[in-house]
């Protein structure tokens, strides 16, 4: 979408990561974003499929996080058609269904038995755990197998989940896992990592300057946007790396309680380390797109004959 048709507006932007790191250190990996356009049917949802399909074949992902936005049928289908796992967050008066009872005689048999309602939420067993995750309070949940309508009458895993914070139980929010053979407990856990995500939109757009970025064409926009998503991954693959350089790199003040290197620690130290390297002597200031200056180096060695 342009504004104006000056500069390109950057608010319905659509951004894919993957998860990395050891348990208690997980991380959101920057792997590709793009431009939500208006123009195209299904909007962020379309841009979503093009994402995932951009790395279908090399990464081959297996389970897809998504929040309660993307928790969309026609995305949902698209990505259980090619062997994806979707689990996620839905609305609490999401239709379900049990299975129907076997029918005996003529006709088609019932897709859905009867509908799950909250008032029926109670009746089913109530487990509480410390699962390691959300800084490991204490989390209640229920789960059990039904049909989702909004899904076609596809069999998912339904978790209800409450936290207890500040001595106070949350409310119960909603989890759907399409692979209704997948345990609760690894279902809490996968939607736990998809916070990771969260912290990384901040970084990239207060951090790395993605706010900033301001271009006339998509493809510039795309361009820039990708080298600054490259660099972020770089320094969250280093932070994750037990190595004494990359420690002795990302050294901060006394005053810092982490106890592992962040990435904003690792570009930090790299800007340190590189401060005093111009890079921009390299290229020409004036022209429209930017060239490759020579620069003059020692003669090439002859050899003897």
């Amino acid at each position: 979408m342009l504004g104006n048709r000056t500069h390109v507006l950057a608010q319905n932007l659509v951004s894919l990561s993957t998860v990395i790191g050891p348990p208690g250190r997980r991380r959101s990996l920057p792997l590709v974003s793009r431009l939500s356009d208006d123009g195209l049917d299904g909007g962020k949802l379309t841009t979503a499929k093009i994402l995932i399909g951009a790395v279908l074949h090399q990464l081959r992902p297996d389970i897809l996080l998504v929040d309660a936005w993307f928790m969309r049928a026609r995305l949902v289908l698209w990505a259980v058609a090619r062997g994806i796992t979707v689990v996620g967050q839905a609305r609490l008066d999401t239709a379900l269904f049990l299975r129907p009872r076997p029918r005996r005689g003529r006709g088609r048999p019932a897709k859905y038995g009867m509908r799950f309602d909250r008032d029926k939420l109670a009746l089913l067993p109530v487990v509480e755990k410390r699962l390691g995750v959300y800084h490991n309070v204490p989390i209640r949940f229920r789960s059990f197998r039904f049909r989702a309508r909004f899904l076609g009458g596809l069999e998912v895993r339904a978790v209800w989940i409450s936290l207890r914070v500040k001595g106070r139980w949350t409310k119960n929010r909603l989890l759907l896992s399409t692979d209704p053979t997948m345990p609760p407990e690894a279902i809490i856990r996968l939607y736990a990592d998809r916070w990771t995500i969260e912290p990384m939109f901040n970084s990239l757009k207060h951090a790395e300057g993605v706010k900033e970025l301001w271009q006339r064409s998509k493809e510039a926009f795309h361009r820039w946007l990708h080298l600054v998503q490259a660099g972020m991954a770089l320094t969250v693959m280093l932070s994750l790396r037990d190595d004494p350089d990359i420690v002795r790199l990302a050294h901060a003040g006394p005053w810092r309680r982490e106890v592992h290197p962040t990435p904003g620690m690792i570009k930090d130290g790299l800007i340190r380390r590189f401060w005093n390297c111009r890079v921009d002597g390299l290229f020409a200031r004036k022209g429209r797109k930017s060239r490759r200056i020579p620069v003059a180096g020692p003669p090439p060695m002859a050899s003897a004959a």
